[in-house]
This record gives C-alpha cells, sequence and structure tokens, in this order.
C-alpha cells in the first residue's frame, strides 16, 4: 500500500501535473486563435482516448480530460480526426479550396466509383458528370451512409454558408495557418513567461567563469588549464557565466575546441578535447556526456529588473531552443548517443525528480519541456502542426492546395514516423528501467 502512495505521490502526480499544464496550454493557443478567426470549436480534450469527465461551456464546446494523457486536440468544425483532415461532404459546391479539388477528382472517377459502397459515393452522387443511373445510385448509398466513419460521428451532408463561415477548412490560408501555428507559439510564450518569473522572482544563476578545481588525469589537466583561470570565450564565443560553458561542451561533443583564458593578467589560448565519460543522471540513469574535467569557484543567484528578467528570458529560451536543436541534429547524423531520448516514463521519472527539487526545479523542467514540445511540434512532418503549414505554404504559393493523394500520403507517412518514435523511446525507456 505504501509503494502504491509513494508512486502516486511521487512519480504519477507530478507527470500528470506538466503534462496537463503543457497539453492544456499548447491546444489553447489553437483554440484562442481559431476562436478570434470565427471558427466553431466543437470540443478541447487534454488527453486521449475514452473521457473521465467533462462538461459544456456556453459555446457548446466540451471541454474534457480523456483516459491516456500522452496528448490533447482541439475539434474544431469540419475536422474529420483529430489531425484536423477535413471531413466529407455531399455537395460539391462547397468554397473551400480542399472541397473543391474532391470536386475535380469525383468528376474525373464518377462512373468508377459509383458503384462502390464507400463513404465517398455521396460525393460522387453529385459531380457534374456522372450518369443518371450513376447518380440515382450514389443518391441511394448516400442516405443509407448517414452517418460518417470519421471520428467526429457527423453526418454525410451539405454545409450551409452560416457553417461554413464557422468551419476551419473553408477559413482563408493565412487563417488556418496562423490557428495552426498559434500552439507551439503558446508553448514557446508558457516558456518565456516561467522564465521571465524566475529571473524576476529567484534570480538568475551567476557562477563567474573562473576555474574551482581541476579534475586530475581529465582533458583540462592534459591541456594545462588551472584553479583561479578565467575562462574569457570558446570557439569565438564569449562567456560569461559557467553556465554558457557548460552549454558550449554539451553541444560541441569531442570536437577539439580552442579556449581564451586569463591566467595572472595575461591571455593565452588553449587547445582542448572533451572526453566522453559514465554519469548518472538525477534519475539514475547511466549517460554517456563530454566533459572536460574543470568545477565552478562558486555559484550565486542575482534577482533582475524587469526589463532585464524580459529580455534575459526571452534569451534563454532562443538559446535553449538552438543547443535542442543541434543536439537532435547531432543524434539523427550519428554524433551523439540515443540514450538521452526518452518517451513518457522518462518525463514522469525526470518529474518525480524535479517535484522533489522544489516549484523552481519543476518550473524550470516544465518550460525546458514545453519548449522542446513546441519545436518538435514544428517539425515538416504531417499529422505534426509543422507538417500542416507546409502543406498552408504549398496553398499560398501555389495558390491551389496540395493534392488530396499527395496529403493522404503524407498523413500516413508521418503517422508512421511519429509511430515508429514513440515505440522506440518507449523501448528506451523500458531498457533503461529494466537495467536499472
Amino acid at each position: 500500500m505504501s509503494a502504491i502512495l509513494s508512486f502516486t505521490t511521487d512519480l504519477l502526480l507530478p507527470f500528470l501535473v506538466v503534462i496537463t499544464v503543457l497539453v492544456f496550454v499548447h491546444e489553447l493557443g489553437h483554440y484562442l486563435v481559431a476562436r478570434w478567426n470565427g471558427v466553431k470549436i466543437e470540443a478541447f480534450s487534454v488527453g486521449m482516448g475514452p473521457e473521465i469527465f467533462g462538461f459544456n461551456d456556453r459555446h457548446a464546446t466540451r471541454w474534457k480530460f480523456c483516459i491516456f494523457p500522452i496528448g490533447g486536440y482541439v475539434k474544431m468544425f469540419g475536422d474529420a480526426d483529430p489531425f484536423s483532415r477535413p471531413a466529407k461532404e455531399t455537395a460539391v459546391e462547397s468554397s473551400s479550396p480542399v472541397a473543391q479539388q474532391a470536386t475535380q477528382t469525383a468528376q474525373g472517377q464518377a462512373a468508377a466509383q459509383a458503384t462502390q459502397a464507400t463513404p465517398q459515393v455521396a460525393r460522387v452522387a453529385e459531380a457534374q458528370h456522372t450518369t443518371q443511373h450513376a447518380t440515382q445510385h450514389a443518391t441511394q448509398q448516400g442516405q443509407e451512409l448517414n452517418k460518417t466513419q470519421s471520428w467526429a460521428g457527423g453526418t454525410l451532408r451539405t454545409m450551409s454558408d452560416e457553417e461554413r463561415s464557422l468551419s476551419f477548412h473553408h477559413k482563408r490560408v493565412g487563417q488556418r495557418f496562423a490557428i495552426v501555428l498559434a500552439g507551439p507559439m503558446a508553448n514557446f510564450i508558457f516558456t518565456i513567461a516561467v522564465l521571465f518569473g524566475m529571473l524576476l522572482f529567484i534570480g538568475q544563476a551567476m557562477t563567474p567563469p573562473v576555474i574551482g578545481e581541476v579534475v586530475p588525469d581529465s582533458p583540462a589537466q592534459a591541456a594545462g588549464l588551472q584553479a583561479g583561470d578565467r575562462i574569457l570565450s570558446v570557439d569565438g564565443t564569449p562567456v560569461e557565466r559557467f553556465q554558457d560553458l557548460q552549454r558550449i561542451v554539451q553541444i560541441t561533443l569531442d570536437r577539439e575546441m580552442l579556449f581564451v583564458i586569463e591566467r595572472n593578467g595575461n591571455q593565452l589560448s588553449v587547445p582542448l578535447v572533451p572526453a566522453f565519460v559514465e554519469v548518472e543522471d538525477i534519475t539514475g540513469r547511466t549517460i554517456r556526456t563530454p566533459r572536460i574535467g574543470i568545477a565552478a569557484s562558486g555559484t550565486e543567484f542575482v534577482k533582475l529588473s524587469i526589463p532585464a528578467a524580459a529580455v534575459g528570458s526571452v534569451q534563454e529560451t532562443w538559446e535553449i531552443g538552438m543547443l535542442t536543436l543541434r543536439a537532435v541534429g547531432q543524434i539523427i547524423t550519428g554524433r551523439r548517443g540515443t540514450e538521452e531520448l526518452g518517451g513518457p516514463i522518462r518525463i514522469a521519472e525526470l518529474s518525480g525528480k524535479m517535484a522533489e527539487g522544489g516549484a523552481p526545479s519543476l518550473l524550470w523542467f516544465m518550460a525546458v519541456l514545453s519548449l522542446n514540445l513546441g519545436l518538435i511540434n514544428l517539425f515538416p512532418i504531417p499529422v505534426l502542426d509543422g507538417g500542416h503549414l507546409v502543406f498552408y505554404s504549398y496553398e499560398w504559393l501555389r495558390g491551389k492546395p496540395m493534392p488530396i493523394k499527395a496529403q493522404e500520403i503524407g498523413y500516413r507517412i508521418g503517422l508512421a514516423l511519429i509511430l515508429a518514435l514513440f515505440v522506440f523511446v518507449f523501448w528506451n525507456d523500458l531498457s533503461h528501467y529494466w537495467a536499472g
């Protein structure tokens, strides 16, 4: 009983708090910008799968929590599934660019498709080049297929002009682009806001870039670095805090770096190559990470003014984001190991450990995780926000939507990639868990 209670309070509860907040923030971005652009919102879900509980607001939006806390979605009017693919209509006179393209496809294939009992027949029945027999046959089929097989459970019928004005897929391409982009942007804004509050009320860690200790038999000792040396720059990048040096080393891996140091009033250039060492992270997992073998001389926290905190939070967000993208690139090219990748179990472990360190540690973790969530969603993979943005950019440049067939292929490939990544990181989590 005590083990279950400990698991709930130390691991499960922090994880649910972190995931719920970050998913809510992301989906809230989509929701707000969609509402501002006149889109009707049918559901706002935190989590996936069967609903646990929820309520309807005065706009007839269903706000709900679902059983699997691994994501969420905003169901906009006109969506056919959680990936915001357009729902089918029986009518072909829709003003939607997507509907117009579907009409052209249906017109060319009507005679061949009219005898097939698929959800497409209702649209085929309205095509201008079908025979009278095909039209009658398809209409009968459409009446039988009153319910769609989509997640929305809607009906195959013609949208009215009023409904089109509320449909996401009938909005201008710029509006759809803004609605999709709003999710990742909400994550970035959340990160900046959290960091701003921490810099303002807790302070910024100010560790002078002065070496306090050199580890024996380390790359730093081999290069001739000494306690008391002040590090001025690394590969031309100024170092103002010890934290700056840590970030540079983490992303440089085992490539040679040029340190410019100050010793007894003189500037010296010292080449140095980090070495990979195996260390335990805060969850007890063994990871390989680059180290040079020096320790700081001391750390203090300095509270910043409002303007300085505002600038510092944006700068910190930018630096963490760039380091994250470089790390992802190194993993893809094989220069960095995959043991750092983690899924739900990893996030749960880190959430619990950060919660043990108090609210500041947990807030910092949420800020970094929110930033990562926003960046990942911008990857140009169909089913992610970035994939939708690629489709809308194509539509804006060409003046017409990407072909339906190409979009469908993209969705299938994107979904396969996401599922493969999820399986990989989940297996990675289990492997570390069993090994530990």
